[in-house]
């Protein structure tokens, strides 16, 4: 599986794609009662869901689609499938071509300054308010005495490019490396719980891609401004897949594609033009786990489950027919085998390609699957045996640590983490502002 994480200053608020979802009230109360964090369904947060999406410009008022938000809008509703516009973090954008354009690589960085990550908003507060930012810097551990965190330990390497040593003295720290880093530092730095870097949500993704007689020129434009959502919650379960589109800038859409030899996939990218793509991304019910190499660097081990598997074929199927809806000529299914749906005037010409989806044995590597959001390995909640931190966000095992990101999710978010992610950092410095003091 390809992970696309940030590894930047603003981390994942600057390289991806600006989609910033609500958490769906069915997941906060899902997360509230399973996990006794009663937190998710009160007030307190749902005004830092509010206050995150007003510090970032959170909208619907961008002016255009591009081609393949397009085709899932309107194949979507010639199947009869509802579809909605998805809010994103920028501002300043007009209908100018440059805008335009430029909005499909902002994933890649934004040239224009449109996108409101966290480093045009709370990076930027931050740093007018005092804040000392250290960019280039590894922490190999957060110190601790009598049971209570103390600071951290670090290597700064500065432009001049000579290694410093720095160590940070601190009535509390908080930690905010993501679902892969964060449990990676919390086991160097001596943290034992049997459930820390366990249950790591990957919201397991494939590429459903499709040509089109007209172009499409989907790397223009918002990235993705259209979800359907009609298969979020398959069998009674809040289990599903969200059918979204990806940023197609040439050198994603070549990473991604399924490929037979270098002519065919010569070919398919020389008519990337009139490509348009769909990502089926899946809630996975079933993890996997961090843990840490003989180095101390963190070591990712996830397996798709045959439940997720199953959900992410009927969203291929489901992808697959909007295509076909929409007026797509060719589907070319996620498959390393590429097998391919032909299509002609919305009708499906061989759709026995589909029937025989499910048999074509999607093990590792037979196919392509990617992520974008890592969750969970960190959970918090109220049953301290099997949470690492308490609902407050703090350790189960130091006073005074705690984790503020996508680790400390109960499970999985089941969209797009990023406002998520900030409500609940944002949540948890309230309820840190009231416990320190000023």
């Amino acid at each position: 599986m390809g992970l696309l994480a940030g590894a930047c200053l603003g981390g994942g608020t600057t390289v991806n794609w600006a989609g910033a979802f609500r958490t769906p009230d069915y997941i906060l109360d899902e997360w509230a009662a399973e996990h006794a964090a009663p937190q998710f369904t009160s007030a307190a947060f749902q005004a830092s869901l509010d206050a995150v999406a007003a510090a970032l410009s959170v909208n619907t008022s961008y002016p255009r689609h591009n081609g393949q938000n397009q085709a899932l809008r309107e194949g979507s509703a010639r199947l009869g499938q509802a579809t909605s516009l998805i809010a994103r973090n920028e501002k300043y954008l007009t209908s100018s071509a440059a805008h335009f354009e430029g909005l499909g690589y902002s994933s890649l960085g934004d040239a224009h300054g449109i996108k409101q990550g966290t480093l045009n908003t709370y990076l930027l507060t931050a740093f007018e308010h005092g804040a000392r930012i250290l960019p280039n810097t590894k922490v190999e551990r957060v110190t601790t005495a009598a049971g209570h965190a103390t600071g951290a330990e670090a290597t700064h390497t500065p432009p001049g490019g000579r290694p410093l040593r720095i160590v940070v003295r601190a009535r509390c720290v908080v930690v905010a490396g993501g679902a892969v880093q964060t449990p990676a530092l919390l086991l160097r730095s001596g943290l034992r719980h049997p459930h820390l870097g366990q249950h790591l949500h990957l919201h397991p993704t494939v590429i459903v891609a499709a040509r089109y007689p007209q172009a499409m020129r989907s790397w223009h434009g918002p990235s993705m401004s259209i979800v359907n959502d009609t298969y979020a919650r398959l069998h009674g379960t809040n289990y599903g897949v969200k059918l979204e589109t990806p940023p197609t800038h040439p050198g994603l859409l070549a990473m991604v594609l399924p490929w037979l030899g270098g002519r065919q996939h010569r070919e398919l990218m020389s008519a990337a033009a009139h490509l348009g793509s769909f990502i089926v991304l899946t809630r996975d019910r079933d993890g996997g786990r961090v843990c840490l190499d003989p180095h101390g660097a963190p070591l990712i081990d996830y397996t798709l489950s045959a439940f997720d598997r199953a959900n992410m074929l009927a969203g291929v199927h489901a992808a697959a027919d909007i295509h076909v809806a929409a007026g797509a000529e060719a589907v070319y299914l996620p498959h390393g085998s590429l097998p391919t749906l032909r299509a002609r005037a919305g009708v499906p010409q061989n759709p026995e390609i589909l029937a025989h989806l499910p048999h074509l044995g999607w093990r590792a590597n037979q196919f392509g699957l990617y992520s974008a959001h890592q969750m969970s390995t960190c959970r918090l909640g109220g049953h301290a045996a099997t949470h690492p931190l308490r609902p407050t966000g703090e350790t189960v095992e130091v006073r005074g640590l705690y984790v503020a990101d996508g680790s400390a999710f109960p499970a999985c978010s089941g969209v797009n983490p990023m406002l998520t992610i900030m409500a609940l950092a944002h949540y948890t410095a309230q309820q840190l502002t009231s416990s320190l003091g000023r």
